[in-house]
């Protein structure tokens, strides 16, 4: 039975070939599965012609249960969502179908690490970090996909047709490209850190180490961020991090370039 979109709402204040193109991304979403409620919050928020996109990064359809990712693993519910949590996901009624293949064999590649040796604090330390870590990359790849495929005069299906087919096509390259990344960071603190008679003896590794610490300001971006846009702004901060990037040679490492926060 087709969906009256009319008579939900969902084509308020739209005509003539906006009109058409939400009607056609509607079909299409509804037809692919998308429930009602989630179109209709979707187009609420503004953000339908992304919805394309969230099924494509969803990694395939909620079929597991958080008990049965638990019995399929072997780990506890406890530190099952203690990890979700860490990660910024919700959690779901432990009985209900909320889980998708792609967290099922996340859930493996910690059973993987904890049989290696890696006790669950551990785990939960790499997970927060990495979640941490990877907020500012996704907001960061969010930019860049939405500068440069939108363009002037879209309407939402075209958008949603573009986004899509590109995200198809590149998100494959990303999770390859972070790991590279990942495995050259590493690589870097690995040649700095030492194992020293000490760690050999005690079975751990130095809690701390000696570091040098260098600063540098940009006099008057305060003065400057009360005269320009925040896009202006950024720019500067970005040509500071590219200018200091340019420069260091590892060992030296840039940690951060946000000021005092």
């Amino acid at each position: 039975m087709e969906t009256d979109f009319e008579a939900h709402g969902l084509l308020d204040g739209l005509d003539g070939k906006a009109r058409v193109a939400r009607l056609e991304l509607l079909e299409a979403l509804a037809a692919d599965g998308v429930e009602l409620d989630e179109l209709k919050l979707a187009t609420e928020e503004h953000r339908l012609a992304l919805v394309p996109v969230e099924r494509i990064l969803d990694g395939g359809p909620a079929r597991y249960t958080a008990e049965e990712i638990a019995r399929r693993t072997g780990l506890e519910m406890e530190l099952l969502q203690r990890l979700w949590r860490a990660l910024g996901m919700a959690l779901a009624d432990p009985s209900e179908p909320a889980y998708n293949d792609s967290d099922l064999e996340a859930a493996e590649r910690v059973k993987a690490f904890r049989d290696a040796g890696l006790d669950d604090d551990a785990i939960l330390e790499i997970s927060r970090v990495t979640a941490r870590g990877m907020l500012p990359v996704a907001a960061t790849i969010r930019n860049v996909f939405a500068n440069t495929f939108l363009r002037a005069g879209d309407d939402e299906r075209t958008l949603a047709l573009r986004l899509a087919e590109a995200s198809r096509g590149l998100t494959p390259m990303l999770g390859p490209t972070l790991e590279h990344i990942l495995n050259v960071q590493q690589r870097s603190f690995i040649r700095q850190a030492a194992v020293d008679a000490s760690a050999l003896a005690s079975g751990q590794m130095p809690e701390s180490s000696d570091v040098a610490i260098g600063f540098a300001d940009l006099v008057g971006f305060t003065k400057l961020g009360e005269q320009v846009d925040p896009g202006a702004l950024g720019d500067v901060a970005e040509r500071l991090e590219e200018l200091t990037r340019d420069l260091v040679e590892p060992p030296v490492r840039l940690i951060k370039t946000i000021g005092d926060a």
